[in-house]
């Protein structure tokens, strides 16, 4: 990655100002990376088990991780567009508003 990459990097996810990013060590900048990534992980957590908690509800055995973008195998992370195609599925599989069961 270029200084300028990285620079930006820094002024985009990590929201510094670029005397904060110039006033840091590398080491300070790797760790700043990843206490961004755990916070991000931390946020995605949340939705993620009630995405596992409806997808039981379809009869399927999820984990979190298979919910969170952060952590998607996909080379690229999947957009909210994936994540909402995910939803669908499972909420046509459990009776949702296309395929409704009648109470």
């Amino acid at each position: 990655m270029t200084w300028e990459g990285l620079w930006s990097s820094a002024r985009i996810h990590l929201g510094l100002s670029s005397e904060e990013f110039w006033s840091l060590t590398p080491r300070q900048f790797v760790l700043l990376g990843r206490a961004k990534q755990v916070e991000i992980m931390r946020q995605e957590y949340g939705p993620a088990l009630v995405c596992c908690m409806v997808a039981a509800l379809a009869g399927q055995k999820r984990q979190p991780r298979d919910f969170m973008p952060s952590l998607s195998r996909r080379r690229s992370r999947p957009d909210w567009k994936d994540q909402l195609e995910k939803v669908k599925v499972l909420h046509a599989r459990i009776g949702g508003a296309d395929g409704a069961h009648s109470s």
